[in-house]
């Protein structure tokens, strides 16, 4: 099945609303706090100006995508360690999401910024393939092509701690865990995170 998938950077013509969706089902924890569907206009929306934005984490050239059947079929996002990026910042966003955008960059997209900042190389914040093609090895090979891109200068990324499925397939591709953390959650409880890294490509 992974040789029937295509693997390229997003461009301004795809398909916002399918970037959306993958974006938003990498995480269960962080995006159902702004909003629980996937396929939400409002997180369309949102999502869709980030897009546009200078020195976003969703800015269009951070973007890769995944495409089968003539379809977007998974996203991934990895951006530029070293600098300051923001989520939100300086976007209007509709009402039914303010509180809930403010949630996630005051427990996640902040204190990512402020560490990614402090980084180098490159940071893999997101990473999903359709339900419906896993299992066939398209997301082992949406990884591999992410690595061609970006695998000259090491590559960080995090995972919750009991995700082993997750731990296991990133160690194969050679990172390896370098500390440990409590994440944010959505909710009140914070949740054990593992920060990993790939060193860079020789």
């Amino acid at each position: 099945m992974a040789n029937d998938c295509t693997f390229r950077k997003a461009c301004a013509t795809d398909d916002v609303a399918r970037i959306a969706k993958y974006l938003h089902l990498t995480d269960p924890y962080i995006y159902p706090v702004v909003c629980p569907d996937p396929e939400d206009g409002d997180w369309v929306r949102l999502i869709e100006a980030c897009l546009a934005a200078k020195d976003n984490f969703y800015s269009l050239e951070h973007l890769s995508v995944a495409l089968a059947d003539g379809k977007i079929v998974g996203a991934a996002c990895v951006v530029p360690c070293g600098k300051k990026l923001a989520f939100s910042e300086g976007l209007t966003l509709p009402d039914a999401i303010k509180a809930g955008v403010a949630r996630v960059v005051a427990g996640y997209f902040g204190p990512l910024a402020e560490e990614n900042a402090g980084l180098s190389g490159y940071n893999l914040i997101n990473i999903c393939v359709d339900e419906a093609y896993r299992g066939r090895g398209v997301g082992a090979a949406f990884m591999a092509h992410l690595l061609s891109l970006y695998g000259d200068k090491e590559i960080h990324l995090d995972v919750v701690a009991d995700n082993a499925a997750a731990i296991h397939t990133y160690e194969k591709c050679g990172f390896a865990v370098t500390r440990e953390y409590l994440g944010f959650s959505g909710g009140d409880d914070p949740l054990p995170c593992l920060h990993m890294v790939k060193p860079a490509k020789m």
